[in-house]
């Protein structure tokens, strides 16, 4: 495996469930089906929380900004928050509703 990275995705339900998933490899990377966070939001309801990460072969974090389609996919399903990592000591927040 070539990739230099991971990116995964953590959602927690209203019912605190927690659901993951993971970018697809092999699949167009720039298809939102594909992306871990609009793959998350199939199995969550509304009021959910979605954490993001993109991690280093290395262990380390790097910016996981979901995309403006992964965006729209959440706030379509619900979605109140999205977690994202920026680098090992940086995350950033996302509201989408309250």
């Amino acid at each position: 495996d070539r990739r230099t990275f991971g990116v995964g995705a953590v959602g927690i339900r209203s019912d605190w469930v927690i659901v993951k998933s993971r970018n697809e490899s092999g699949m167009n990377v720039r298809c939102p089906p594909s992306h871990a966070e609009a793959r998350v939001t199939r199995k969550l309801d509304g009021k959910s929380t979605v954490f993001v990460a993109r991690v280093l072969r290395d262990g380390g974090f790097a910016l996981a900004h979901p995309c403006k389609d992964c965006l729209r996919v959440m706030r379509s399903r619900g979605v109140s928050k999205v977690f994202f990592t920026i680098d090992n000591d940086t995350f950033g927040r996302i509201v989408l509703s309250d």
